[in-house]
């Protein structure tokens, strides 16, 4: 194994060496009984999340020579060659009665459609299946797509087909459908990735510690390859002594006294000499200042994490203690003022980078009067408040007036405008209607004048209309 990498010789050989329980079960579960055996199965989440090493695994269940307890003996020849010629190779090797096969660049209709006369062959040498992982599945084109659904609708008795993609929308709906057993896989948790990290350390003799292998994780963003890959060289280039000093050298990430040591500089006695002063520490060190406002990002958002409680026990010891140190004075509007501080630098250093020294020291300035800005902050909420509410109230004002002023209006018409409506008998009136008795229209046949006394006003006027 000289030279070999550590994520080829760590990988995981059998289910009770994989990481991350949930899907270790559904697995165990599903091929503990032949009977049950899925002949299409989907596997999709991010990148590095274990899904080509769990298609491996899968075809030792399926060839097994010497199932013990349900599952691969892990001793048998099929066993043996499937960790000598498939687990430990890199991608895209063969063995008997397996193929993988990168969809990246076989993904044409006429790449998969000679996949698909492979898939309908017999196993050779008496083996009962015959295994295809079809890894990152969703760069077949639509037609390549459509010719493997016949096979996934009906698949023959020795072929079982393993799809695995970090983009399973851009399959058809009906490929996945197809599917008999369908997996997330998820990101495995800072704790399994750090025992795995732990054994490696062991087996190869690294000095180390519990809060340098968080900072590898953590860093990787809980990815298991990635993180692998960086413990291994931080034991190369650090004479295998993976100290927590050393991981942030080799990740280029700037170490939590440096952010420790603004924080300060920005909430001394004298906050624009001090830090000054720390600019001109970066500048030493070689730190650019676009670099730094990025840590310090990812440095706020972690202690504001340990602030609320929220995955301590995955946080450095550091950490933790300077987040009790920096933020437990911090209340609720003080941190929601801070990011607000935060977020303009970003949006700074980003539009222009030459202001990085120009950005940190503001940002200081700004941080250093977080509990007044903060204050300010809610007096402005209040006040906008109290003047939305007023103009509410004057706005209310105002339409009572109004309404008022429009009920005890008096329209004064002229006696001539009504003459069309009423006609010339009309009259100026007051205390009561006087008629001329010349323009009363004569009563109907059959009506008497009591029957013309009895009208109402209304009535009475009716008639002149």
């Amino acid at each position: 194994m000289a030279g070999m990498a550590y994520t080829r010789i760590y990988r995981p050989k059998s289910l009770s060496e994989y990481m991350g329980e949930e899907v270790k079960r559904k697995i165990v579960n599903r091929f503990s009984d032949e009977n049950n055996f899925p002949q299409t199965t989907l596997l999709y989440g991010p990148r590095g999340t274990g899904k080509t090493s769990l298609a491996r695994l899968i075809t030792k269940e399926c060839l097994c020579l010497n199932r013990q307890d349900g599952h691969s003996c892990g001793v048998c020849d099929m066993c043996v060659s499937i960790d000598d010629e498939l687990i430990d190779a890199e991608f895209g090797a063969e063995t008997l009665g397996v193929k993988e096969v990168n969809v990246g660049s076989d993904g044409g209709k006429a790449d998969i459609e000679s996949i698909i006369e492979e898939m309908l062959e017999q196993p050779t040498y008496g083996y009962k299946y015959h295994v295809f992982i079809l890894d990152e599945c969703h760069m077949m084109t639509k037609a390549a797509q459509n010719a493997l659904l016949k096979v996934l609708e009906e698949p023959p008795k020795h072929l079982c087909i393993i799809l695995a993609t970090t983009e399973p929308d851009k399959l058809l709906g009906t490929i996945r459908d197809r599917c008999q057993l369908r997996i997330k896989m998820k990101p495995a948790t800072v704790k399994d990735i750090t025992d795995k990290l732990v054994d490696i350390c062991k087996k190869e003799n690294i000095t180390t510690s519990i809060e340098a292998l968080r900072v590898i994780v953590n860093s990787c963003k809980r990815n298991p390859r990635d993180s692998i890959m960086t413990l291994e060289n931080v034991a190369k280039n650090f004479s295998k002594q993976c100290t927590v000093k050393n991981v942030l050298a080799e990740i280029g990430a700037i170490d939590t006294e440096v952010y420790v040591k603004y924080i300060a500089c920005a909430n001394g006695n004298d906050p624009i000499a001090d830090t000054m002063a720390f600019c001109n520490e970066l500048e030493q060190n070689g730190t650019e200042y676009k670099d730094f406002l990025s840590g310090l990002t990812g440095f706020v958002l972690n202690c504001m994490k340990v602030r609320f409680g929220i995955g301590i026990e995955d946080m450095p010891t550091e950490y933790a203690s300077a987040a009790k140190s920096l933020f437990g004075t911090y209340d609720t509007p003080d941190i929601d003022c801070l990011l607000q501080i935060i977020e303009y630098a970003n949006r700074q250093i980003s539009m222009d980078e030459n202001a990085g020294q120009l950005t940190v020291l503001t940002t200081a300035m700004r941080i250093s009067k977080v509990k007044l800005l903060s204050v300010g902050l809610q007096h402005s909420e209040l006040e906008a408040a109290m003047q939305t509410e007023l103009g509410m109230r004057r706005s209310a004002e105002i339409l009572k007036k109004e309404d008022a002023e429009v009920a005890v209006q008096t329209i004064d018409v002229d006696a001539s405008s009504l003459l069309p409506i009423f006609g010339k008998g009309i009259r100026e009136i007051t205390g009561g209607i006087r008629i001329d008795e010349q323009n009363i229209p004569a009563k109907a046949d059959g009506q008497d004048e009591e029957d013309m006394e009895g009208l109402s006003d209304d009535e009475l006027m009716n008639m002149f209309g």
